[in-house]
C-alpha cells in the first residue's frame, strides 16, 4: 500500500515539499471522504485529500491495494462487497466504471452519499481502526527513545497496530518506512528518493544514508527470528545515527542500546469496537475460540462459505430482497433456513438473485412499488442483464429512487 505523506514534508499550514515532484505543494483535504481515515477494508480506496502544485495542476493523492491479479468474478464480489460495507456505515457509494490505473488495478469512488441505514451484520471485509490505550503511550515512547524493540504476540493484534503508528507518523510529515528485509528496505528507500520511476537505477547506499540520516525518518524492521539480525543492520545502525529504528517482533529482543516496549493484548470491548457491524455474541465466541488471535478473527468472520439453496428457497430470498416479506403460503421449514442464514445470505445475495425467478415475481406484483432501497437498487442494476426486467423494475420504484436510477445504471455500465 502506498501513502503520500511519506514522500512530503511540511514547510508551513498546507504548504508541504515533494520529494518525487521537487517542488512545493498544496494540500486540500476533502472533508467527504474524512470518516474514511477511522475504517480499513482490503478493497477500498481511500481518496483522502488532493493538492495543487507550483504549477496550478491538481492531482489527488490515494492509498489502495493492487487488485490486478483477480479475476472478473472475483471483482464483481469484490465490488459488492465494499457497496455494502458503505451501505452497514449509512453511506451509498458508487464506484467508477474504470478499475484500472496506470499500473494497477483499483477501485475509484465516483460518489458517496448518506443513507442512514445502518443494520448490524456477521459478514463485512472491514474493521474500525481503534486508538487502543497504549497508542499514545508507544508515541511518546518513540519520541524519548532513538532505538526500540516493539514485540507482542498474536493476540497483540501487532501488525494493525503497526500500521496505525506508522499513518499516524506519515501523517505528522514524518518519513517512514516499513519492511522485513534489508534488501526490500534499500529498493524502496531507493525508489523514493529516484521519484518512484526507474526501478533499474543502481542502488546508491550513500545518498540513501545521507537522505535519511535525521531524526524526521523512522525505520520499522520487522523480524521472524529474534535471534538472528543481518550484519547490514549493523551498518545501517552506524550509517543512521540520527534515524529512528525500531525492530518489531513476534518475542522479546534483547539488544544493547535498545529499549523495550511490550505490546499487550486487545481487550475484549477493543475487539467489539474493531468489528462494530458484527453480533457481540459472536465476536465473543470467537475471540475465545481463536485465542485471541485477531488475524485468525478476521479470517473467520470475513471468509464464510455460502449455503446451497433450492429453486423454492432462492424463490423466498429474492422474493424477500424485492418485496421486505415472505409469501404467506410458503413452507415455513423454507424460511426457517433463510432466517437462520439471513446475514450471510444477504451479504452475498448477488450470488442467489436469479432472472428468471424475478421475472415471475413482478409477473404476480400487484402492489404500487417494491420495498427496496438505493443499495438494492445498485445491486439489481449490477446483476440483471435483462433491460426489459430492469424496465419492470423501474416502473415499481418509489419515485426518490426513479430520480437516481439512470445516474446509477450509466455509472455502472
Amino acid at each position: 500500500m502506498f501513502n503520500y505523506f511519506t514522500r512530503i514534508k511540511r514547510i508551513k499550514d498546507n504548504l508541504y515539499w515533494d520529494y518525487f515532484l521537487s517542488q512545493k505543494v498544496e494540500i486540500l483535504f476533502d472533508e467527504k471522504y474524512e470518516f474514511l481515515s477511522n475504517i480499513h477494508h482490503e478493497n477500498i480506496l481511500n481518496i483522502k485529500f488532493y493538492g495543487k502544485g507550483t504549477d496550478n495542476k491538481k492531482f489527488y493523492a490515494r492509498e489502495y491495494d493492487d487488485i490486478s491479479f483477480i479475476n472478473k468474478n472475483q471483482l464483481k464480489e469484490i465490488k459488492n462487497n465494499v457497496k455494502q460495507f458503505f451501505s452497514y456505515l449509512g453511506k451509498s457509494v458508487i464506484l467508477s466504471k474504470n478499475t484500472y490505473g496506470e499500473k494497477f488495478k483499483i477501485l475509484d469512488i465516483k460518489d458517496l452519499s448518506d443513507n442512514n441505514s445502518f443494520i448490524p451484520s456477521t459478514h463485512l471485509r472491514g474493521y474500525k481502526k481503534i486508538i487502543r490505550n497504549n497508542f499514545y503511550e508507544f508515541v511518546s515512547f518513540l519520541n524519548r527513545k532513538k532505538n526500540i524493540t516493539l514485540y507482542g504476540e498474536k493476540s497483540s493484534d501487532i501488525d494493525n497496530f503497526i500500521m496505525d503508528i506508522i499513518n499516524f507518523l506519515q501523517f505528522n510529515n514524518k518519513i517512514v518506512f516499513y519492511f522485513d528485509s534489508l534488501e526490500k528496505f534499500y529498493e524502496e528507500a531507493n525508489n523514493f528518493l529516484i521519484l518512484g520511476e526507474n526501478y533499474d537505477v543502481k542502488i546508491d547506499r550513500e545518498k540513501i544514508y545521507k537522505i535519511l540520516d535525521t531524526e524526521e525518518a523512522y525505520l520499522f524492521y520487522k523480524i521472524n527470528e529474534p535471534k538472528i539480525i543481518p550484519q547490514q543492520w549493523n551498518t545501517i545502525e552506524n550509517s543512521l545515527f540520527k534515524t529512528h529504528k525500531i525492530i518489531v517482533s513476534g518475542k522479546a529482543l534483547k539488544r544493547e542500546e535498545y529499549a523495550q516496549f511490550q505490546l499487550m493484548p486487545l481487550k475484549e470491548d477493543e475487539v467489539k469496537e474493531m468489528f462494530f457491524w458484527s453480533n457481540s455474541d459472536i465476536i465473543l465466541k470467537l475471540f475465545n475460540e481463536s485465542n485471541k488471535d485477531i488475524n485468525l478473527i478476521k479470517t473467520k468472520l470475513f471468509f464464510r462459505n455460502p449455503p446451497e439453496l433450492s429453486y423454492n428457497e432462492k424463490y423466498l430470498l429474492n422474493y424477500y430482497f424485492l418485496l421486505g416479506k415472505y409469501p404467506s403460503k410458503e413452507n415455513k421449514k423454507e424460511i426457517e433456513k433463510i432466517e437462520e442464514n439471513k446475514e450471510l445470505l444477504n451479504s452475498l445475495i448477488d450470488r442467489y438473485l436469479d432472472e428468471r425467478i424475478l421475472i415471475t415475481i413482478l409477473k404476480n406484483f400487484r402492489g404500487k412499488t417494491l420495498d427496496i432501497d438505493e443499495y438494492k437498487m445498485g445491486l439489481l442494476i449490477e446483476n440483471i442483464k435483462d433491460s426489459n426486467l430492469l424496465g419492470k423494475i423501474y416502473l415499481f420504484l418509489p419515485q426518490n429512487l426513479k430520480e437516481k436510477f439512470f445516474y446509477i445504471l450509466n455509472s455502472i455500465r
